[in-house]
């Protein structure tokens, strides 16, 4: 009995004791358990958070593909080729900081905005060019119609003329075997002077040519900013040595400047060479380089010496082109009566200008005024012994280059810019001989001066005494 109650006691004591491990045990186990809901609730709000950004980060990854022309489907390493390659095409001078589509469009739109403005002032010139051409042919157009009106009333005479020498003829065919002679004389008169007013209109015809021809000239002048040459320096003095008495400018072999050519040297601070007075006149004797040319000193002034940087002019050269001249008869340069055309002609062709027209002393005009024709040189005023068709002759030139709108100038002026010297005098021999051509020369041109009294002609001693011899 006594052994059964204490297997009994035992047997409740590890009842209990079980029993309040199980509790303690379930007690635990639901704490960890709540824990472990409580984390996995915690775990599920991140991820549920966390799917949401990243949802938000693919909506705006589709939205950025889209704004720079990209679908959704797209993948980043295709975007980033495309990305490298566009930024090397049209971001190449970007620096790395800069290389993106926003600094790209920023970029592309500036010079976008530069673009037009560089159109809107092209088109303003252009628009300005068109106006002065418009001016131009506007002036043609009137005097075509001009010539025209000349024209067609020439017709209305001739067909007046006919009229008239139609019924002429009939009342001719009326008259006596008697008239005949004065009909045929008639005839003869009508038709010189159809062959006149025929004439006239060919002549007429022929100009209407030549001035749209000057037009089309003058046009293309306009369109490449020609601007005249009597005013703007060809050149520069680089350097000077005036005791070898010699030269460096700063034109040469690129600039086509032939060997030969004369210059006249300005001071570098004048600014319209039109008015402005020559200091020195040069003249090339080789080229040396493409801008550089050796020139030797024809004329100078030494209470005003050439000094570099001081400017250069002629109006027979300009660089990189040719320029064309015409000459009238007259060409005397030294006065003496007798025609240098050959040396007009020699300066301007030695400096490579072209002569498109030249009359001659008996009145000949060999060639043609163009509208290239820049300089027609006048001669000498004519005197009151001059053959009527020499007057004739250089007249009617002058109103031709009127007509084609070419720039006169008068010889002396021409040889003035073109820096020409006549290099020696001439001297008669015989008969006609000027005695002051052959008084005695100082070196260096200085001549001598009077001594005053002190050495007079003198006479004899007693020269004065009268004698019976």
């Amino acid at each position: 009995m006594a052994r059964e109650n204490q297997a009994l006691h035992i047997g409740l004591i590890v009842s209990v004791t079980l029993t309040v491990f199980l509790g303690v045990a379930t007690y635990l186990f639901f704490r960890e358990y709540q824990k472990a809901t409580a984390r996995a609730m915690t775990a599920e709000k991140k991820l549920a958070e966390a799917e949401q950004t990243a949802r938000t980060v693919q909506d705006e990854a589709n939205s950025l593909k889209q704004h720079i022309g990209w679908s959704a489907s797209d993948k980043l390493p295709d975007i980033t080729e495309t990305f490298n390659k566009d930024m090397d095409t049209y971001g190449a001078r970007f620096g790395e900081d800069e290389r993106s589509y926003r600094k790209l469009v920023e970029n592309l739109y500036k010079a976008l905005q530069n673009a037009d403005a560089q159109l809107q002032d092209a088109a303003k010139k252009i628009q300005s060019y068109q106006q002065q051409i418009a001016q131009i042919q506007a002036a043609a157009d009137s005097q075509v119609a001009e010539y025209k009106q000349a024209m067609e009333k020439l017709k209305q005479d001739l067909e007046q003329e006919r009229a008239a020498f139609n019924k002429q003829r009939a009342e001719f065919t009326q008259k006596t075997d008697q008239l005949q002679n004065t009909l045929a004389q008639a005839q003869q008169r009508f038709e010189a002077e159809i062959a006149k007013k025929d004439g006239t209109i060919a002549q007429l015809n022929q100009k209407i040519s030549e001035l749209r021809r000057a037009v089309d000239t003058k046009s293309a002048i306009i369109d490449d900013m020609v601007s005249p040459r009597l005013d703007v320096p060809d050149g520069k003095i680089r350097w000077v040595n005036q005791r070898e008495r010699t030269v460096w400018i700063n034109v040469g072999q690129a600039d086509n400047l032939p060997n030969l050519t004369t210059f006249a040297v300005y001071d570098a601070e004048i600014n319209d060479l039109t008015t402005a007075k020559k200091k020195a006149d040069i003249q090339v004797v080789r080229i040396i380089g493409e801008h550089l040319a050796e020139a030797r000193i024809l004329e100078d002034d030494l209470s005003d010496p050439m000094m570099p940087g001081d400017i250069l002019h002629t109006p027979i050269w300009s660089p990189g082109q040719q320029e064309h001249f015409a000459l009238t008869d007259g060409l005397d340069i030294d006065g003496d009566g007798k025609s240098d055309a050959h040396v007009v002609r020699n300066l301007i062709t030695m400096s490579g200008g072209v002569i498109d027209a030249e009359l001659d002393d008996a009145g000949n005009l060999h060639g043609q005024l163009t509208g290239q024709t820049r300089y027609l040189i006048i001669g000498t005023q004519h005197t009151a012994g001059t053959p009527k068709q020499l007057l004739d002759a250089r007249v009617a030139l002058l109103r031709k280059a009127q007509e084609l709108g070419i720039r006169t100038i008068a010889l002396g002026d021409f040889l003035q810019k073109a820096g020409w010297r006549e290099d020696t005098n001439v001297v008669t021999y015989g008969r006609g001989a000027n005695p002051r051509d052959f008084r005695a020369r100082f070196p260096g041109g200085i001549q001598p001066r009077s001594t005053g009294n002190v050495f007079q002609p003198r006479t004899l001693p007693g020269a004065a005494r009268r004698t019976a011899f």
